[in-house]
């Protein structure tokens, strides 16, 4: 097989996996909302576990490297505080107000602004494949939210996880070089790094100490499954497919999000999805695959490797 081939098919597995496991979260954040949880103390749980597991890979990762100047590791941090606290934390509070399905479908507004981001940032156009794949992902997403029902106190969600969106895909723009020239999962690692010690700092602040107390064994419980499963695993394979593919084509693959998230919502809360869910599932679906199956990765030439580096 053409070594570029294989790369792209690497890393087109490590998007759809990434995205899958992305998509449990929602699921599990509403599960633990039923249960009692907090918004603030929640997210605080799910990175503080995390946050060992990043420091970890994120050593390891390293091992043999090229050092990371302190610009550039200036920069990683930023983007996580952007991309994994913050928008983390306006994701978490939306889903208080709006289904885990309507969740994801807003979220997954993300792909279609990295792509044109990426677009801008680059002062070049996305390709036709590219273009195509997001407007198939997008009729998809929109097909979805036919038959979702919209609480009337869903507004403030929808803003929230809207905003969630563009934060994310900024983050995923302005990443994605840097993932090239220092490895997509190492600098995925080092953002979380970056990133946890807010999250902790801002749950230490906020929440009181009385509402810390009301948080069960199991909404720790939820808090680790959400640390591991819903936050290390698919954001390093993440960063792997950024690395590997671009930010664009990667974002697009992960479209497939939203329809695990209803079969998720579907098995777990009984959020029982309708004909057009199914529907706008096998859309987004077919989206995906248009990149994932390209023959060649449009944007994985678009920017060098620096030597002494590893992508992995």
């Amino acid at each position: 097989m053409d070594p570029a081939r294989r790369l792209h098919l690497i890393g087109a597995a490590c998007a759809v996996i990434a995205a899958a496991l992305f998509a449990t979260k929602a699921v599990a954040i509403r599960w633990a909302f039923a249960h009692g949880a907090d918004a603030t103390a929640l997210v605080a749980i799910r990175m503080g576990l995390a946050l060992p597991g990043f420091i970890l890979a994120a050593w390891w990762l390293g091992r043999g490297q090229t050092a990371i100047g302190r610009r550039d590791l200036g920069l990683i941090v930023l983007c996580g505080i952007i991309g994994y606290h913050a928008a983390s934390w306006l994701d978490t509070l939306g889903l208080r107000t709006i289904s885990a399905a309507l969740e994801r479908i807003v979220l997954f507004s993300y792909p279609t602004l990295v792509v044109w981001f990426s677009a801008l940032r680059q002062r070049r156009m996305p390709t036709p494949q590219l273009l195509g794949a997001v407007l198939v992902t997008w009729i998809g997403i929109m097909v979805s939210c036919l038959d979702q029902p919209i609480a009337s106190a869903a507004g403030v969600g929808i803003a929230l996880v809207a905003a969630a969106a563009v934060l994310f895909a900024g983050q995923q723009v302005f990443i994605e070089p840097l993932m090239r020239a220092h490895g997509g999962a190492r600098v995925a690692a080092l953002a979380m790094c970056g990133s946890c010690p807010g999250v902790l700092l801002h749950g230490w602040v906020q929440v009181p100490a009385a509402v810390w107390a009301q948080q069960s064994s199991t909404i720790w419980l939820v808090g680790a499954y959400l640390g591991f499963i819903g936050t290390i695993v698919p954001v390093l394979l993440a960063g792997i497919a950024t690395a590997r593919l671009g930010a664009g084509p990667a974002a697009v693959i992960g479209s497939i999000g939203p329809g695990v998230t209803v079969l998720g919502a579907w098995a777990v809360l009984g959020e029982v999805p309708g004909a057009w869910a199914w529907i706008g599932f096998a859309i987004t679906i077919a989206g995906g695959l248009w990149v994932a199956l390209a023959p060649r990765a449009p944007a994985l030439s678009a920017s060098p490797v620096r030597s002494g580096s590893r992508v992995v």
